[in-house]
């Protein structure tokens, strides 16, 4: 009788019965942050980057920031393509390259605003992109890298 009590009790602690000062398991949900805290410090980090040309007005350390930023959302773009979606696309560079000359020319040639010449080489990039999209719709693996990284070298070229 005694053994059929200790055996329940056991069980009801489960398989491994917690231990003094145990961590509560990886599986275990935690509370979501309120959405105050994520728009606060979504704010505080648009404030700083809007601030940034006011705190280091040096055009040297104003270009270390843009490349870290512009690097930042090439590596996002990555992460979606190669991260999310499993598909190894090597044609970022490309398609970042035509965007960058479209933008130049559109500035320096023509005299476009900056704000205005965005979402034109935006626009530009995205209809090459769908010229390089359309042919290799239904490629996968080695023969999508093969064909995104052929395409970013003629682009290049």
């Amino acid at each position: 009788m005694k053994t059929s009590q200790k055996n329940t009790e056991h069980k009801s602690a489960g398989p491994n019965p917690p231990t003094k000062g145990a961590k509560p398991a990886a599986d275990a949900k935690r509370p979501p942050r309120p959405a105050w805290l994520k728009i606060g410090l979504y704010a505080a980090a648009a404030l700083l980057l809007l601030a940034l040309p006011k705190i280091f007005p040096q055009s040297y350390t104003m270009g270390i920031f843009c490349r870290v930023l512009m690097y930042a959302v090439l590596a996002g773009s990555l992460n979606v393509i190669n991260g999310y979606s499993g598909q190894f696309n090597i044609g970022h560079a490309g398609f970042y390259c035509i965007g960058a000359y479209t933008e130049a020319i559109l500035a320096t040639r023509l005299g476009m605003s900056f704000w205005i010449a965005l979402p034109l080489a935006g626009l530009m990039a995205a209809i090459v992109g769908l010229c390089v999209a359309l042919p290799t719709l239904r490629l996968r693996g080695t023969y999508l890298a093969i064909t995104t990284l052929g395409a970013s070298e003629i682009i290049r070229l």
